[in-house]
C-alpha cells in the first residue's frame, strides 16, 4: 500500500512538470482529479484508496499532500515568475543554429547572456537595461554611486591557468588563454556593491561554458562599440537594419515567452492565464537549476548572491526532482524486498518450537 501511495505522489510530480496528454503543466486541482481517478482504478484491484495512509483518514497521505501543497504554493505566490530552464536554453541554441542567427544579433546575444545567468543569477539591471535606456546613445542607466548599473569592461578581470592577468584584447584573440574570470557587481540591489564572483572554464561541456559565453559577449562588444568604451554596458546587439541597442527588458521577456511556447507547446492563451516569463525568470531559473542538482541552500545563497532565504519562493518541482524521487522509491522498494527475502531465508534455518 505504501508503495502505491508513493507512486501516486511521483505521478503527481510528473503531472506538475508537464508530462500530461497535451505536454503542459497543470494546476493542483486538476492534478487532484487525476489522482482521484487513478486511485479509483487501483482501488478495484487492491480494495483501498492509495491516496490515504489509513482507511479512516480524511487527509491525503503526506507524500501526496506535500506535492499538491507545493503546486498550490507556486500558483498563489505573489509576483510569481516561471523559471528559465535548461530545456528552454536548448531550444534557443537549436533555433540559433537552424536559422544561422547573426553573431551580433539579438538571439545570439541572448544565448550568451542567458547561459551566463545560469551561473550568476542576474537581476535585470545588473546586465541589461530598462526599456527607456534601450538605445546605445542613452549610454545606459547610471547607479547612485556614479557608475553604470550594468556590467562594463571595467568589471571583468581575466586570468590564465597560472593565475597571471590576461587582457581583454588577448582574450578576444584566444579564448583558451583564460582559465578563470572574476566578474564584479559594481551595484547590487542588496547593496553589496563591488562583490566579485568567479567563473572557471568548463571544458567538459563547451556549449555551456561560462567563459565561452563571456568571450562571445566581449567580442561582440568590441565589434559593435569598441574596447576603448570601458564604461559602456556590455549587453549590446545589432538590430535587423544595423541599429545598435542595449538588451532591454521588453526583448528579454519576448524572447523568454517565445522559447517557453516552443519548448513546452504553449499557446498565447496559456501564457496569459498560467505563466509569467520576465527578466527575473533568469534569476529564478538559476536557483531552480542549482536546487535540482542537489546544491544546498547555503551554497545557492552564496553563488547567486541572496542574503535571505527568499530564493525558496523561486523553487518548484522539476523533472529531475521527479526522477530523484523515483530512484529513492526504487531503492526503498529494493531494500524492503531484500529484507523480506532475508527474513524468509532465516525462518527456514530456525527449527519450529513446539
Amino acid at each position: 500500500h505504501d508503495a502505491r501511495t508513493h507512486l501516486l505522489a511521483a505521478f503527481a510530480v510528473d503531472l506538475a512538470v508537464g508530462n500530461t496528454v497535451k505536454g503542459k503543466p497543470i494546476k493542483a486541482a486538476t492534478i487532484g482529479n487525476y489522482l482521484r481517478d487513478t486511485a479509483t482504478l487501483l482501488g478495484n484491484f487492491c480494495g483501498r484508496d492509495p491516496r490515504y495512509t489509513n482507511r479512516s483518514d480524511n487527509e491525503l497521505a503526506l507524500p501526496i499532500r506535500a506535492v499538491l501543497n507545493e503546486c498550490k504554493r507556486h500558483e498563489n505566490m505573489p509576483h510569481r515568475v516561471d523559471p528559465y530552464t535548461i530545456e528552454m536554453h536548448t531550444t534557443l541554441v537549436a533555433l540559433n543554429t537552424a536559422t544561422t542567427a547573426h553573431m551580433d544579433g539579438l538571439h545570439r546575444a541572448m544565448e550568451n547572456w542567458f547561459n551566463l545567468s545560469t551561473y550568476l543569477g542576474f537581476r535585470l539591471r545588473e546586465w541589461a537595461q530598462e526599456d527607456d535606456y534601450r538605445r546605445l546613445a542613452s549610454g545606459g542607466e547610471i547607479a547612485p554611486n556614479g557608475r553604470k548599473r550594468a556590467f562594463t569592461l571595467d568589471d571583468i578581470r581575466l586570468f590564465d591557468s597560472g593565475n597571471r592577468p590576461v587582457s581583454i584584447a588577448e582574450f578576444i584573440k584566444n579564448s583558451d588563454a583564460v582559465a578563470r574570470s572574476n566578474v564584479k557587481f559594481s551595484w547590487q540591489k542588496n547593496h553589496d556593491h563591488g562583490e566579485e564572483k568567479l567563473l572557471s572554464s568548463n571544458p567538459r561541456n563547451p556549449s555551456r561554458d561560462a567563459l565561452r559565453s563571456l568571450h562571445n559577449i566581449v567580442s561582440r562588444f568590441a565589434r559593435i562599440v569598441g574596447l576603448d568604451k570601458t564604461d559602456t554596458p556590455l549587453a549590446v546587439y545589432k538590430g535587423s537594419f544595423g541599429e545598435k541597442f542595449f538588451i532591454h527588458s521588453k526583448v528579454i521577456a519576448s524572447t523568454l515567452q517565445t522559447l517557453a511556447k516552443k519548448t513546452y507547446n504553449l499557446t498565447d492563451r496559456d501564457l496569459q492565464r498560467h505563466y509569467k516569463y520576465t527578466s527575473h525568470s533568469l534569476r529564478a531559473g538559476a536557483a531552480v537549476i542549482l536546487h535540482a542538482a542537489g546544491i544546498n541552500a547555503i551554497q545557492i545563497k552564496f553563488l547567486l548572491r541572496w542574503r535571505s532565504d527568499s530564493f525558496f519562493l523561486c523553487l518548484r518541482n522539476v523533472a529531475h526532482l521527479s526522477e530523484q524521487q523515483n530512484r529513492a522509491i526504487n531503492q526503498l522498494a529494493s531494500a524492503t524486498q531484500s529484507e523480506v527475502t532475508a527474513a524468509r531465508a532465516a525462518s527456514r534455518l530456525i527449527p519450529n518450537i513446539v
